[in-house]
């Protein structure tokens, strides 16, 4: 006996007359291994905001402009109301610790402390 609104799926007698709807096939049954691998699928690709932190050595800078160069060049825009070591000066050794948006690129930057002061800096480097 098949019935007419899950074809292929067959129904005992008794279930059929009594109304009651055949059970999906176990394929089609929640599998919590599936649903895992979805829901982290789903968490990856809802736009990531990763914390990263990066360390460097002080080139130049402007507090006027909120500008910070470090000696490889990079050049870091820093907010206003970002809490910089008030004495930073050429060849501090500092950490930004900041968000990455993944493919939307460079997010908050968090803080900038200093590692090392210049004198410090400078011997540990051999400079």
């Amino acid at each position: 006996m098949s019935s007419s609104r899950h074809p292929g799926v067959r129904l005992r007698p008794a279930a059929a007359s009594a109304g009651i709807a055949p059970r999906a096939p176990s394929s089609l049954r929640a599998n919590p291994m599936r649903f895992t691998l979805i829901a982290a699928l789903a968490a990856l690709v809802a736009g990531p905001v990763l914390a990263d932190q990066t360390t460097g050595t002080v080139h130049s800078w402007t507090p006027a402009t909120h500008t910070l160069v470090l000696t490889d060049k990079t050049v870091w825009t820093l907010p206003a109301d970002l809490v910089v070591p008030v004495d930073l000066a050429t060849g501090d050794r500092i950490d930004i610790a900041f968000q990455w948006k993944g493919d939307d690129g460079l997010g908050a930057i968090q803080s900038v402390a200093r590692v090392a002061p210049a004198d410090a800096a400078a011997k540990r480097s051999g400079i």
